[in-house]
């Protein structure tokens, strides 16, 4: 094969235009510079598809933006790093990318095989992947296999009845990866004013542990020196629950408690919590768009999908003075899910009226009316009861969640399954379905093998025969949200998606934006809901700070 010239500008432009008209195009970057974990922005970009290749200059080639931009796809191993270095370089990626990463996991169903490129290669390839890194030649024939490894996938993607969901993924990775360069905004000094609190707090709270205990308070900054000056004093305790702990007399209970606390906030949102702010004053945290087998995105370095509920920490998460935080939360989406699922006239009706859904499902339960104000209990109750059922809860993990017997769980179960047969009716077809398949499914057509654990542990099988097409179509509907809401805020000019909390989303704005930016949200939202569960309507309630605390 002819080597492949090293173009720019007009003549690079022209040339991928003529390569964009012929269905997918892989694309690949020189590599990194080995131990810098930022992004970093290219300088060769290689193109392979069935109209060709292409070796360009990208910083010498501005003319790539919009053709990047508006190209209806384009594919990628990683594509959210892809898109991040583009971002970084000044260009832009597509609105859909094939990621190659995804894709195979979308194929491997919830398996432990690999997805890093070398394992695709054995697999799609069966040899060796031309590597990147070693030569402008070897640069462009390593986009020539990833084309033909994309090739493959879309047969076999397919040939599994996976095209909604794999475009599903490719329209949200652009956000995703625009969210994690945007960053969440982050004021280090009242974090660090906090952590220096909570450390005085935190020696206090040792204090006032030792005087009980007639120790020394100063190594006592874990949970293993506090069971061990516990068990000095006498008060053997196998370990620091809740229950284990509220056995000690009360003043020693309290202050372990206490302790404990703000040993967690001083450890885990603490003053090392500031390595993860980056030197434009923000977090960027990294999120997997496929972090668990249900396809639930996850979230670290940090975490920000667990950060402390406290409205101290959550405050230092703020925007400039001029700016506001719109969040968008879809209520209760995983019943409405259930309810389309399963037709159930009870959930549907009362989803269609607007009505509090857990207050209905207690009145009939218990026979009697049931509001969040005369009988808030039962109605508590009734949406453990719901949950529990959607999540394959059995009698013995409904008991310890209510905190009743198992005869009680047991008999609140059977009630719930004679007053909702519709529901019971629909899980337990579907479960049993997916066990003889040896699969299960979301609405969108995510797939997860279910043999393996079949094979080990039935109960635990049918469990997530009934659980995943609930979390996993949830999970589904937050990424047709994040595309959606994306494409509506492209008309913003100073309007992002800053992080994803699994039924929330969350947008930093122009304060003279916030109107448009929250009409925005709730359509995408609500559009997305349409699509996964249309015959039952969804309800996103919003919200609006100057920080992350509401």
């Amino acid at each position: 094969m002819q080597p492949v010239p090293l173009l720019v500008g007009d003549a690079a432009a022209a040339a991928l235009q003529q390569l964009l008209r012929g269905g997918p195009l892989a694309v690949a970057a020189e590599p990194q510079a080995a131990g810098t974990a930022s992004p970093q922005a290219p300088q060769l970009l290689a193109f392979a598809g069935r109209q060709g290749r292409l070796l360009c200059d990208a910083r010498q080639t501005p003319q790539l933006r919009p053709l990047l931009q508006q190209a209806p796809f384009l594919c990628a191993y990683d594509a959210k790093r892809l898109h991040r270095r583009l971002r970084v370089g000044g260009l832009q990626g597509p609105a859909r990318w094939g990621c190659l990463r995804l894709c195979e996991q979308l194929l491997q169903a919830g398996g432990s095989e690999a997805v890093d490129l070398e394992a695709l290669a054995r697999r799609h390839l069966r040899g060796a992947l031309a590597p990147a890194g070693e030569s402008l030649a070897g640069l462009v024939a390593h986009a020539a296999d990833l084309a033909h490894i994309v090739e493959q996938q879309i047969a076999l993607l397919q040939q599994e009845g996976l095209q909604q969901v794999s475009k599903l993924e490719a329209a949200a990775v652009g956000v995703v990866a625009d969210m994690e360069h945007v960053g969440m905004p982050f004021v280090a000094a009242e974090w660090e004013a906090l952590a220096t609190r909570n450390e005085r707090a935190q020696r206090q709270a040792a204090e006032a542990l030792a005087l009980h205990l007639g120790a020394d308070p100063a190594p006592l900054t874990s949970d293993a020196a506090i069971l061990a000056a516990l068990a000095h004093a006498g008060h053997r305790l196998d370990s620091l629950g809740r229950s284990a702990v509220a056995r000690l007399p009360p003043p020693m209970a309290t202050a372990v408690q206490a302790l404990r606390q703000l040993l967690k906030l001083t450890q885990a949102y603490g003053r090392a919590f500031l390595q993860h702010v980056q030197s434009d004053g923000r977090v960027h945290a990294t999120f997997e768009q496929c972090g668990a087998s249900s396809g639930r995105m996850a979230c670290h370095s940090p975490n920000l999908q667990a950060m402390v509920q406290s409205a101290a920490h959550r405050r230092c998460f703020a925007p400039a003075a001029s700016e506001l935080l719109v969040g968008g939360d879809y209520q209760a989406c995983e019943l409405r899910i259930l309810a389309q699922i399963s037709g159930d006239p009870v959930f549907c009706h009362a989803f269609a009226a607007g009505q509090d859904v857990h207050a209905e499902v207690a009145t009939l339960l218990f026979e009697r009316p049931v509001t969040k104000a005369s009988a808030p209990e039962l109605r508590q109750t009734a949406k453990v009861v719901s949950f529990g059922l959607a999540y394959g809860m059995g009698e013995r993990g409904l008991a310890s969640t209510l905190g009743v017997s198992v005869a009680r769980a047991e008999e609140l179960l059977q009630r719930y399954r004679r007053r909702f047969p519709h529901i019971d009716a629909a899980l337990r077809t579907r479960a049993a379905e997916a066990l003889q398949r040896g699969e299960v499914r979301t609405l969108m057509g995510r797939r997860l093998n279910l043999r393996p654990l079949l094979a080990r542990d039935p109960a635990a099988a049918t469990r997530v025969a009934k659980n995943m097409p609930i979390q996993g179509s949830n999970a589904d509907l937050v990424k047709l949200a994040l595309a959606e809401v994306g494409a509506r805020l492209s008309h913003f000019t100073d309007a992002a998606v800053v992080n994803c909390i699994h039924d929330e989303i969350l947008v930093q704005c122009a304060k003279g934006d916030a109107d448009g930016v929250a009409d925005a949200l709730r359509s995408g939202m609500l559009a997305a809901a349409r699509r996964l569960h249309p015959d039952v309507p969804a309800q996103v309630d919003l919200h609006r700070s100057p920080t992350w605390s509401r």
